[in-house]
């Protein structure tokens, strides 16, 4: 919101004829002024929430599980934060909307990979379909 009222009423006063880099400007272009002034000071604001919220967030935050949303891409198989080279072990890549391997841990908060081995038929597909 603050950006468009700053940005959007100097493009609405340029189409009705405000002139650009004077130092001085007509009258009748005021409000244009006043408008986008004050959506300065709310994008500032903003900003400065933002940055509130940001350094909130480093000082007293809760550090987020190593999976918080379940995903099943490569990324949310490792740790956090990764090691170097990020797996122990390569990994075999798999099919990023089958979410079956994943259980969702109420103690972490997180989503955690299921123990059980997946089915003969589930990965003898996958295989099939990577080979």
């Amino acid at each position: 919101a603050g950006f468009n009222l700053t940005f959007l009423v100097q493009f609405v006063a340029g189409a009705q004829g405000m002139p650009r880099r004077y130092a001085d400007y007509p009258e009748q272009y005021w409000i244009y002024h006043f408008i986008s002034t004050m959506g300065a000071y709310l994008l500032g604001f903003g900003l400065c929430w933002v940055l509130g919220v940001w350094v909130h967030s480093l000082l007293k935050g809760r550090p987020a599980p190593a999976n918080p949303w379940g995903g099943n891409s490569l990324e949310w198989h490792t740790s956090s934060p990764p090691p170097h080279d990020n797996f122990p072990d390569a990994p075999r890549g798999s099919d990023p909307y089958d979410f079956s391997g994943w259980r969702y841990d109420e103690a972490l908060d997180a989503y955690v990979l299921r123990e059980e081995a997946p089915s003969s038929d589930r990965a003898h597909h996958s295989a099939a379909r990577h080979a």
